[in-house]
């Protein structure tokens, strides 16, 4: 798994983009901080550049250092992360509000720490659902539109590396941007 990981470093190190395992479905993803990365994704799936990506959280320390957080929200976190969750998150320095992911999967644990032990901030591991916008994502590698497989710079196959199988269901997004208890948004 170390020598997947690694590759999807590399990748995203080089504005490229790349499929990965998370713990619900097939994610799509790139470095949050490459516009022409997110553009191409946005380009595959043809999805509306204003519906903004997860980004992936190394840790829920990392979490409460970035973001501002209610007890209720840290609560939750400390309950329910790593987990099939998306908090929407006010970011201490900007109050910009972002989607914020600790998924359940061995391969995105492991490649989120090497990334922000590598680079810190520079680079942040943003991803999506691999589908084309409105469809049914993908949970197999034989599942994922030709274009997109075909469009992107590195795949990484859950199968080849052992990873748990996928939910199928994407992650319940909760918004604590704005309301201290959190609202289900999806």
């Amino acid at each position: 798994m170390i020598d997947a990981v690694n590759n999807v470093i590399k990748t995203i190190e080089n504005e490229g983009v790349v499929i990965v395992p998370t713990d619900t479905v097939l994610g799509i993803g790139c470095n949050y901080n490459s516009k022409a990365a997110k553009d191409k994704i946005y380009e595959l799936k043809k999805r509306d550049p204003k519906k903004p990506f997860a980004i992936f959280a190394p840790s829920i320390e990392w979490i409460f250092d970035n973001f501002e957080l209610t007890n209720e929200a840290k609560q939750f976190c400390l309950q329910n992360l790593p987990g099939a969750y998306t908090l929407l998150l006010n970011k201490k320095d900007s109050g910009e509000v972002f989607g914020v992911r600790i998924a359940n999967s061995p391969f995105c644990l492991l490649l989120c720490e090497a990334i922000y032990k590598k680079h810190g901030e520079k680079i942040i591991f943003c991803a999506t659902s691999v589908n084309l916008s409105g469809k049914r994502p993908a949970t197999t590698m034989d599942t994922i539109d030709v274009p997109i497989l075909q469009g992107v710079n590195f795949v990484i196959n859950p199968q080849a590396i052992n990873h748990p199988a996928l939910s199928g269901k994407p992650s319940q997004v909760i918004d604590f941007s704005n309301n201290q208890n959190g609202v289900v948004v999806r």
